[in-house]
């Protein structure tokens, strides 16, 4: 008899204790949502997506994101070359552009850069920044007029600008972005982006057209400073 009139006590305990469950969850569920949402947005670029960067996306290779995804490589004789152009990416206030016949050798030497990135072995300065190697082909590709290209040009590094420092841009054939030779509009905005701090570049020249186009015009030659490849290096 005695269990009896105990049953529906129990009923009722084991109610109370489902509801106050499913009240506990309701309330921690918003929190465990705000708490990832808030995650995701702090993420860094390396972990964003390529649509993050629409225009990069379009106009650029990201470099880090293939070495992410094993998908790059470099030659073992450009270690020290690798070195100097990360020693002057965290240490030094002026852009580094690196100066070789070999557009191949050029474009090495900033793979190993993203490939020193993607394994963690930089500077903190440099650490979760992501690479992007500029195409000159698709900036110009169907551009109209120069000031169509300097527009696409401003629009690509705008877009850099807003990752807070975040990103890199691998910008070959430097003396068709700045210089003597590049369009005035788009010379003065790279040289603005620069002077303000708003984006950091990785240039690549060959050693005549940086003598001739960069290192002679005295409105951005002081922005720059060459690392000389021996490309009979090894």
């Amino acid at each position: 008899m005695r269990t009896r009139k105990l049953a529906p006590i129990y009923s009722w305990i084991i109610i109370a204790c489902l509801l106050a469950s499913l009240c506990t969850s309701l309330t921690l569920t918003p929190r465990s949502a705000a708490q990832t949402n808030k995650l995701n947005k702090s993420a860094s670029p390396v972990e964003q997506t390529e649509s993050w960067y629409p225009l990069l996306s379009k106009y650029a290779t990201d470099l880090t994101g293939r070495a992410l995804k094993e998908d790059l490589s470099t030659a073992r004789v450009h270690e020290a070359d690798v070195a100097r152009v990360i020693t002057n990416l965290s240490l030094s206030t002026k852009t580094p552009v690196i100066v070789s016949e070999s557009d191949l050798d050029r474009e090495a030497i900033a793979a190993g850069v993203a490939l020193k990135i993607a394994a963690g072995e930089v500077p903190d300065s440099l650490r979760h920044k992501r690479i992007y190697r500029l195409r000159l082909d698709a900036l110009a590709k169907d551009a109209q007029t120069s000031e169509e290209f300097a527009g696409r040009v401003q629009a690509v590094l705008a877009e850099a600008a807003q990752a807070e420092g975040q990103i890199i841009l691998f910008v070959d054939q430097l003396h068709e972005y700045a210089g003597a030779r590049a369009a005035f509009s788009t010379s003065a905005s790279l040289k603005q982006a620069l002077e303000n701090h708003r984006v950091q570049i990785i240039g690549g020249a060959s050693p005549e057209s940086y003598a001739s186009y960069i290192a002679a015009d005295e409105t951005v030659a002081g922005l720059f400073q060459s690392i000389l490849i021996d490309r009979f290096a090894g």
